[in-house]
This record gives structure tokens, sequence and C-alpha cells, in this order.
């Protein structure tokens, strides 16, 4: 999981891959749901995806993650 949640967070770096930034955030989630949604970094990716606003990263995935990890 923490493999997968780096992966996420390094691809977040990368302007043209929030999509794929997601899909290895929630392949971590999916592994360890409460280690994820707990780390600090993650929640921290997952709110700067969320406020970048545009693009195709922003979509149901990332809503849903934002939600389960109580960001507003």
């Amino acid at each position: 999981a923490s493999f997968y949640a780096d992966w996420g967070r390094a691809l977040a770096q990368l302007p043209a891959r929030g999509r794929d930034a997601v899909a290895k955030i929630r392949q971590a989630e999916a592994l360890a749901a409460e280690q994820v949604r707990n780390n600090p970094l993650v929640r921290e990716t997952v709110s700067n995806l969320l406020s970048r606003g545009r693009g195709p990263a922003v979509g149901r995935d990332l809503r849903g993650l934002a939600y389960r990890f109580g960001i507003s």
C-alpha cells in the first residue's frame, strides 16, 4: 500500500498525470484503507489534486477519495 501511495504522490507532481495519481492512490486505499486515509502526505496530495480543479483528474474517483478522506 505504501508503494502505491508513494507512486501516486509522485505522479501527482506531474501536471498531466493526475488521473494516474488518483488510480494509484485508490489502489493503495484498496490494500490498506486506514493506513492510506490517515497518512498526512497522501491527504495533502488528494487535497492538492482537488484544488487544481481542472483536467481529467477531477472526476468521480477523486471526489470519492476526498469524501472518504474527509476533505471538503
